[in-house]
């Protein structure tokens, strides 16, 4: 799933020529620098290499913000090893400086995998070039795996005259691989065995022993936010067998965390309920059956079973990347959450030598989504007052945050002032979990 990601998150023209929707030097998605130190890929003096995949939040914070079909299979181990965590995607960017602008080139992408006997090199052996018309075909994939006969019986109907000892050469060497390198796969499957393949390659990796556990794909169990800040739990899609037999719902601090934070058994498919934990990155929800001989018997007390099923970590910036700033490309903007509360992060490029003369009279609102007027922020910040915060893993930016004290709640946005009136505005985030005024966008707002 992570190049079906990747597909749907760049622009191929009518010439080939690929641009990405975000940023590299950034870390949008946990992407950053590979050396290629170990000469794996051609060396060329005016190309970088970028790498995307690593799921480890610990390494890339920004990974958190990689979309749960592709996260799923990571969090869902029943033993959580570096099996889970080795699909990569490399890419090959020619990048220069014009007219004021950063112009990226793409000029090959490469899917491959981790391995952790090399450390952290990857292995040439199942290291492949992506040819951009295959790109395109995969766009046009379902984004859920092919589980159904009927997804099995379209991709074989589109791919059904393959060569059948092509079929069987890739076969062998990509069976043992994982999610991304499974779906090129899937692309390539000719009608031979096809229903017993994709089975064992999309199915065996998941968590579960119960015999009946193909429901489980279906839950959705992910965090929100409340009106005062404070970590929403939301569910759906849990089965009826398990409502029966009894589940709950269940807060933990991040994924290697197992000290309980919330919990409250539910008896419904879908639902939510409100914590009294402030919302913080990194809070995963978890279901887990209900365990107890009093909840047996009479449906007391449940105590904490067994784990069934994991969302994804939250990501601080609720899986929104940066914004730029109007006409100033080097410089973008950020809403995130601390303690429950609203944070603007703010990148500038270290090529912007003089970002804090360019912008001495700008300053950043924090607005509530119910006000489309300019002048009724909740606070604000001039920007030469934000503060340096240090990350080592994006070096081309200097990051500066503000931390305020507005509870961080659905629709709040921050927005950006080049003066100190309200004349120009130059940017701004979405809102937050995508709850806005309907005049919130009104272009006028940009004069």
């Amino acid at each position: 799933m992570l190049l079906h990601w990747f597909a749907n998150n760049i622009h191929i023209d009518d010439n080939n020529i690929i641009q990405l929707n975000f940023e590299p030097n950034r870390g949008d998605y946990g992407i950053h620098y590979y050396g290629n130190h170990d000469r794996l890929l051609p060396n060329r003096p005016t190309f970088h290499y970028y790498t995307v995949g690593n799921l480890n939040p610990d390494s890339h914070n920004n990974a958190r913000a990689l979309p749960y079909d592709v996260t799923r299979s990571f969090y869902n181990s029943r033993t959580i090893h570096q099996d889970n965590n080795r699909d990569r995607i490399i890419v090959r960017i020619q990048e220069e400086y014009r007219n004021g602008q950063t112009q990226r080139t793409v000029h090959q992408i490469y899917i491959t995998q981790h391995n952790p006997s090399m450390g952290s090199d990857y292995d040439p052996n199942y290291t492949y070039l992506i040819a951009t018309n295959l790109l395109r075909e995969i766009r046009d994939l379902p984004q859920n795996r092919p589980t159904t006969h009927t997804d099995i019986q379209q991709i074989q109907q589109r791919y059904r005259n393959i060569d059948e000892n092509v079929f069987n050469d890739l076969r062998s060497s990509l069976m043992v691989l994982e999610f991304s390198l499974g779906l090129l796969l899937a692309i390539v499957l000719s009608p031979y065995n096809v229903r017993g393949i994709l089975g064992s390659l999309f199915l065996s990796h998941r968590q579960g022993d119960d015999e009946d556990d193909d429901d489980l794909l279906q839950i959705k169990v992910e965090m929100r936010t409340t009106r005062d800040g404070k970590a929403k739990i939301c569910w759906s899609g849990i089965p009826l067998r398990l409502i029966q037999q009894g589940v709950m719902v269940a807060l933990f601090k991040n994924n290697k965390d197992d000290a309980l934070v919330s919990k409250k058994s539910v008896g419904v498919s879908s639902g939510s309920f409100d914590t009294s934990v402030p919302l913080n990155p990194g809070l995963q929800v978890r279901l887990h059956k209900c365990e107890g001989l009093l909840f047996r018997w009479f449906g007391l007390f449940p105590s904490f079973g067994k784990e069934v099923w994991r969302g994804p970590e939250f990501h601080d910036a609720n899986g929104e990347m940066p914004v730029y700033i109007n006409g100033h490309d080097r410089t973008s903007l950020q809403l995130f959450v601390k303690d429950g509360k609203a944070c603007v992060r703010l990148y500038v490029r270290k090529t912007f030598t003089d970002w804090k003369t360019m912008f001495y009279n700008s300053w950043v609102g924090i607005y509530p989504f119910t006000t489309t007027d300019k002048r009724k922020y909740k606070v604000y910040q001039w920007v030469i007052g934000f503060v340096s915060e240090q990350h080592t893993n994006i070096p081309d930016y200097n990051v500066y945050v503000f931390h305020s004290g507005v509870t961080i709640s659905p629709g709040v946005q921050v927005r950006f002032m080049l003066q100190k009136d309200y004349s120009f505005l130059l940017g701004r985030t979405p809102p937050w979990e995508g709850q806005t005024h309907p005049a919130a966008a009104d272009s006028q707002w940009f004069l």
